[in-house]
């Protein structure tokens, strides 16, 4: 279904492209976000006297180019919280994926001193929901400085999984303690095996007893999903080229069934109807690319105080904190120029030593949402002991709820991180009393450390939840 091709010097790109080989999916690149933390050259060729081994599962090439998921900081199990590559595969609207297989070739060297172990561990989250480990593999490399072990080859079986509309799939590196010096473990040749299938369900059309040229359709439907009735006097046609119909689109889901009266027919010697079930579009998008979204930072007397959240191009300095590139919102943006300038910590230097800055999205109306649920990527440079929450507030900006919908976990110490899914990767709820209302997301950030840079936000999105 998808293939991750071998890059090389000339094409390293093709590393990351886990291009589609079937019609009516999507597949993201491959990404190594919270694969070794700090750690930015993923793409290398290594200074190993032999050529990279072949994948004899997934079809890498020999002398091909590699994921590197290392070191020795990364030990333990498997997971789906650190030290993971992933991607997602999203199926066009009226198709549903069926899945087969996730092949993937892992190996691992070390720098002497003795036996080392490697695992590498396959996660799936099917529609957005909790990810299960469907198995691993293990590569232990005692053959010397220098010398890479022989591959270890994945062939993981993923067939329960039928109808997903998405799923995300991760690969957890962990390491054993082991004796080596240093430890370096490669992920080369990813395939995603499985099919692209029409989501059908029964149509029924009947002739309207009033005007017998027109139709009337009904069809099981569902609460949460949007439906386009369409048409075509090609059947040979794929669905997915048919035009919609009289304007029948959008059609809200109101389960067990819908239905549609006194549709014309058309005046075609024979015509095709079909129903087109689709996921809803989120409630909330922003990238902040082109502007900072109709984000605002409140000034809230005696509470906001310091660092005000900002919007831009983040310009720290790197080398304490966070590593940023593109325009997001952030506790204060920096403006350093690798010796000089505003490093981007936030300022502790008031009466209160601390920053307290809060940052709200536009209005989210709610009405007629059974549920909802955030995602967002943050990156944090914050002391144990500052707080960094989600809130969900009201159109009176009162707090709904008891208490923060998500805590960010901080890092603890001054050093690189990079950019994460929060909540590792796991969409985050609002809570039932918000529906039928309209709220806002607020993110409350209160910071006392020296020499800090915060926290910074980017690709919010909210997304009504389906039962």
């Amino acid at each position: 279904m998808a293939y991750y091709g071998s890059g090389t010097e000339v094409d390293a790109a093709a590393l990351l492209n886990l291009a589609p080989t079937i019609a009516n999916v999507t597949v993201s690149d491959l990404s190594d976000l919270g694969a070794q933390t700090g750690d930015t050259e993923r793409i290398t060729r290594p200074a190993f006297s032999t050529d990279t081994p072949a994948g004899p599962t997934a079809n890498s090439a020999v002398g091909s180019e590699w994921f590197e998921a290392r070191s020795t900081e990364n030990q333990g199990d498997p997971g789906t919280t650190d030290n993971y590559f992933f991607f997602t595969a999203t199926a066009a609207d009226g198709f549903l994926i069926d899945l087969t297989s996730l092949k993937y070739d892992f190996w691992v060297s070390d720098a002497g001193g003795g036996a080392t172990t490697a695992a590498a561990e396959g996660f799936v989250s099917v529609n957005g929901g909790e990810f299960v480990s469907f198995g691993s593999i293990t590569a232990t490399d005692n053959l010397g400085m220098g010398v890479s072990a022989p591959v270890a080859s994945a062939d993981l079986d993923l067939s329960s999984i039928k109808g997903a509309q998405s799923v995300e799939i991760r690969i957890g590196i962990g390491y054993s303690e082991g004796n080596a010096f240093s430890i370096s473990g490669f992920m080369q040749g990813i395939q995603l095996d499985g099919a692209i299938v029409p989501n059908t369900f029964p149509l029924v059309i009947t002739q309207n007893e009033t005007n017998p040229a027109n139709y009337d359709f009904v069809w099981e439907s569902k609460d949460g999903f949007l439906y386009d009735l369409v048409s075509s006097t090609d059947l040979a046609s794929p669905i997915s080229t048919w035009a919609v119909w009289e304007g029948n689109e959008d059609i809200d889901g109101t389960a067990p069934e819908n239905s549609l009266s006194n549709i014309p027919g058309g005046s075609d010697s024979k015509r095709f109807f079909a129903m087109v079930e689709k996921t809803p579009p989120p409630l909330l998008e922003e990238d902040f690319d082109l502007d900072d979204g109709g984000f605002t930072a409140p000034l809230i007397a005696g509470v906001t105080e310091g660092t005000l959240w900002e919007w831009g191009t983040a310009d720290s300095d790197n080398s304490f904190g966070v590593s940023v590139s593109g325009s997001c919102w952030a506790v204060g943006l920096g403006s350093w120029d690798g010796g000089n300038g505003d490093a981007g910590f936030y300022d502790i230097s008031n009466a209160s030593n601390a920053t307290t800055t809060y940052l709200r999205s536009t209005p989210i109306d709610l009405s007629g949402i059974a549920g909802a649920e955030l995602s967002f990527s943050e990156a944090i440079d914050a002391e144990d002991g500052d707080v960094a929450e989600v809130y969900l507030i009201d159109a009176n900006d009162a707090i709904i709820g008891e208490g923060p919908i998500h805590t960010a976990t901080l890092s603890g110490m001054s050093t690189s991180y990079s950019w994460a899914a929060a909540n590792g990767g796991t969409p985050i709820a609002l809570p039932a009393a918000a529906m039928e209302q309209t709220v806002r997301i607020e993110w409350r950030f209160t910071g006392s450390g020296t020499d800090y840079l915060g926290w910074y936000i980017d690709d919010v999105v909210v997304r009504q939840t389906t039962p």
